[in-house]
């Protein structure tokens, strides 16, 4: 009896866990701010690949006059 009392509390908790507004607010925020940065990084990627790929050119043609 005392098993299942427990478990029925933690199931109990779990659920009060889960509807928490505080904790499923920063989970958002976490997911936001994960977000940002990893597209943050992709546009850093795209533009320095950019401008390397501009350097090389235009250092071959220096050369080359």
């Amino acid at each position: 009896m005392l098993e299942h009392y427990t478990f029925e509390k933690l199931m109990e908790y779990d659920a009060a866990d889960r509807r928490n507004v505080e904790k499923l607010r920063r989970e958002h925020e976490k997911q936001l701010i994960c977000q940002l940065h990893k597209e943050k990084r992709m546009q850093g990627t795209w533009v320095g690949f950019t401008l390397r790929l501009f350097r090389r050119m235009h250092r071959r043609q220096r050369y080359r006059a």
